[in-house]
């Protein structure tokens, strides 16, 4: 999760209570952004094909993945961000320097169930917070 050379996800998702730094990137999903992200608000270039960094928290239940879901599983993201992010105009510069490949598929199942440690039963479960 932390590992510069490895997932190097804690740039993005900040430790801490939400795991978000609540900045706005472009992921690579597109050479080209098909949706154009947070530049439909902002107007500037630099914005085409970013999106809010989202919150880790409970993640396990909150797919589908990626601001146009994607992805169905939290394995599909990380492969995402280990070999199948493209190159683009404004891709963040974390993962324009990342080697892509960098994990093997030991590395990615442990950030897997590290994210699912990041689940909370007790929380999604509590009948004060339950829809009427």
């Amino acid at each position: 999760f932390t590992d510069m050379s490895k997932g190097d996800c804690n740039h993005c998702h900040v430790l801490g209570s939400t795991f978000s730094d609540f900045g706005y990137r472009n992921t690579g999903l597109d050479s080209i952004p098909v949706d154009e992200g947070r530049y439909l608000i902002t107007l500037f270039e630099s914005d085409k094909g970013r999106f809010k960094t989202p919150s880790l928290r409970n993640i396990e239940v909150s797919g589908p993945y990626m601001h146009d879901g994607r992805f169905s599983t939290l394995m599909q993201c990380i492969e995402h961000y280990n070999t199948g992010f493209h190159y683009s105009a404004n891709l963040d510069g974390n993962l324009a320097t990342s080697v892509k490949g960098r994990m093997n598929l030991e590395e990615m199942q442990a950030i897997e169930a590290f994210l699912l440690t990041l689940t909370d039963t007790e929380f999604l479960n509590n009948p004060a917070f339950q829809p009427e």
